[in-house]
Formats: C-alpha cells, sequence, structure tokens
C-alpha cells in the first residue's frame, strides 16, 4: 500500500534437490534486486527425551524436529517449517525393544512413524494429538532411539542412548535416633520410591535386630519386626514410625524393600 515499503514473502526448498537459485523482485518504477537461495540438504534430531529412566517411569512423550544442520551435524542449527502443501514422516526405532518401546496410536513396538504436518517444524509433542513416547519396559538396559526420514541428514541429536533402571527406593530423612522405651515422631519418616507408576506396590520395611528397634505403618499400632505398606499406584511414599525398645541401646538397620525396585538400607 501507499505509503508502505515491505513485501513479505516465503521461499519454499523442493524435496529431494540441493542447489542454487535466484529470487528477483520487480515492481513499476523501481530498480529491480536480486537475492541468492542455497537449498541444502535438511536435517532432524530428536527433543524432549528424558536419557535415564526406570524400568516403572511413565511413558514420556519426545519430538522429531526438522531444519538446517550446523556445521559439524552434531545437531540443528536453526528449525525450519514444512513446506505448504507437503508433510513429512520419521520412522523412529527401539533398537532393544525388551529395554524400551515406541507408542504411537497406531502401534506399540519397533519402528513407528510420525508425521510433521505442513506448516510445523516438529512432530506432535503428545501421542494423543498423534505423536509419540518411549515406554520403559521390565528390563534394565540399554537402547538406542534412532529417528530418520528419507533424504534428510540424521544428526547425532537425531539417536538417543536411553539408560533404563530398576527404580530405587529411599529413607528420605536418612539416619535416625529414637530413644530407648521411646517412638519418633509421627510425620518426619517415610520411605519414597523411585518411581510413581508402579500398579501400586507393597514395600517392606524391616528391622535387622528387633531386640533394638521395632517398626510399625502409625503411632497407635505395636512395632513388629517389619511391616508392609501398601502404596498406591501414582505415589511414591510409604509412612513408619521406628519404636526403640527398653532398657537397650544400640545400632539397628532398617531395611526398605520392593521385588522390582533395589532395596535400601537405612
Amino acid at each position: 500500500p501507499d505509503g508502505q515499503r515491505n513485501a513479505y514473502f516465503v521461499a519454499h526448498g523442493m524435496e529431494g534437490i540441493t542447489g542454487t537459485t535466484s529470487l528477483t523482485a520487480t515492481a513499476p518504477g523501481f530498480n529491480s534486486a536480486t537475492v541468492t537461495v542455497n537449498v541444502v540438504q535438511p536435517a532432524l534430531r530428536i527433543d524432549g527425551l528424558t536419557v535415564v529412566t526406570t524400568t516403572l517411569s511413565a511413558d514420556d512423550p519426545f519430538e522429531v524436529r526438522v531444519g538446517l544442520p550446523n556445521s559439524s551435524n552434531t545437531t540443528l542449527s536453526e528449525s525450519q517449517r514444512v513446506r505448504a502443501g507437503s508433510s513429512l514422516t520419521a520412522t523412529i526405532t527401539s533398537s532393544d525393544v525388551a529395554v524400551g518401546v515406541l507408542v504411537t496410536t497406531a502401534a506399540t513396538g519397533s519402528p513407528v512413524t510420525v508425521e510433521i504436518p505442513s506448516g510445523g517444524y516438529r512432530s506432535h509433542g503428545t501421542v494423543a494429538a498423534g505423536g509419540v513416547a518411549f515406554d520403559p519396559q521390565t528390563t534394565s538396559g540399554n537402547t538406542t532411539v534412532s529417528s530418520s526420514i528419507p533424504g534428510f541428514i540424521a544428526t547425532d541429536a537425531a539417536s538417543v542412548v536411553m539408560d533404563v533402571t530398576a527404580p530405587g527406593i529411599s529413607f528420605y530423612y536418612g539416619n535416625h535416633t529414637v530413644g530407648a522405651g521411646l517412638m519418633s515422631r509421627y510425620d518426619n519418616l517415610l520411605v519414597q520410591l523411585g518411581a510413581t507408576e508402579h500398579g501400586g506396590v507393597t514395600v517392606r520395611i524391616q528391622s535387622s535386630d528387633p531386640s533394638l528397634a521395632l517398626v510399625s505403618p502409625n503411632g497407635d499400632t505395636v512395632g513388629t519386626e517389619f511391616i508392609d505398606v501398601f502404596v498406591p499406584d501414582g505415589e511414591r511414599n510409604a509412612y513408619f514410625i521406628v519404636h526403640g525398645m527398653e532398657g537397650v541401646t544400640g545400632t539397628a538397620t532398617l531395611t526398605a524393600s520392593e521385588y522390582r525396585m533395589r532395596a535400601t538400607p537405612s
């Protein structure tokens, strides 16, 4: 329009070819202008995948992103959108499906595919929207999650080595002191699980020396050598009380265990 000077445009690189071309801008009454457009091989990477997880962790959604590679092909230097009227399909694999599989709305396993739609520079961020997630399995170990698109450079960041381990159990407050013939406060002892997507678990908390220390689930219950505390799915804490036996002093070890998790002594 009159009084303005800018004309905006978008350049589209054609699929499967590289090279150099020129763009020329002309308008009546103005000198023309020319610029060079370099069409290079595009690249991809994986975004948002947590590389250390547990066998009981929730599925981890992640994305495949496209754009220009940096000079060493380690990652992207710039994200760029899929041109209008086109779309891309990325294939994703897990090298060891006993350690981890991939989940989409269409399939669970390896390989799977996700779409990067026209106008987008990455795949959808949730499985429900059409994206992908990593689902750790019951076997600890490493698996490599890799992404590829025909004609694209797979940067170093297009593959991620996943470290899947059994979750641990920890005594949140560490070592504890209790008087002989007394018990710990009601609100300050708990065992914490290293994962919450466990389906509901029973944690055993056991004293190594019941002549010195006993445990109970609350302050109204007589102490015993061990207790089994149920932790509902989605939660991570198991609460307990320590009882010091009358007339004795010394040190006892408490151990918390669950068959799918690494036992941890206090």
